[in-house]
């Protein structure tokens, strides 16, 4: 894939084909692009994918541009699965990276992160976390809040914990010298 490229398409007979819903949907968080990951059955002449995408592309539109190479297709809101010959594999990957080229624009590339507020300097405090920590249990229908801390130097950065389980511990201090450790 070229960096200027508008979606991560990739295809191998080495990708086990559990895994690659996975691999997508870490690409698409990672590089903020649709992602088509192929497991490719040579016994069998066909490949089947998994795709992901960010919240501003369309893959059902996508698809149904494509589906004249695909002997099937089908999800839900958050992942879609296709399989196609491998004699249409290049076809499909060309007509993928067209379409996406002319589709997404180089503003829908840039990723933000959404904060629930600004957490200003004086709210970092115990009583804070203590307040935070009574919201818990965090997941799905319970997101942890993530908050915005501007004007902060990281002065300082360590792994604690157990190796392979370790965490991280930052140094940090906002423009009027004042530390915190998070």
């Amino acid at each position: 894939m070229k960096n200027d490229e508008r979606i991560i398409f990739a295809a191998s007979d080495e990708f086990h084909e559990w895994i690659i819903g996975i691999v997508a949907g870490k690409l698409t968080e990672k590089f903020h692009k649709p992602s088509v990951v192929l497991s490719i059955d040579h016994e069998k002449w066909h490949a089947v994918a998994s795709l992901r995408w960010p919240e501003y592309f369309s893959i059902i539109d996508m698809l149904y541009d494509a589906a004249p190479l695909l002997e099937r297709y089908g999800g839900h809101k958050q992942a879609w699965g296709l399989t196609v010959k491998i004699e249409n594999l290049e076809a499909l990957e060309k007509k993928l990276y067209e379409y996406s080229q002319k589709t997404i624009r180089d503003d829908m590339l840039n990723k933000f992160i959404n904060v629930d507020t600004k957490l200003y300097h004086e709210e970092m405090t115990l009583e804070t976390v203590k307040a935070l920590s009574a919201l818990a249990p965090f997941g799905q229908g319970n997101q942890e809040p993530l908050f915005l801390i501007d004007e902060m130097i990281i002065s300082h950065a360590e792994k604690v914990g157990k190796t392979g389980a370790w965490h991280m511990k930052l140094h940090v201090k906002n423009t009027d010298d004042m530390w915190f450790h998070a």
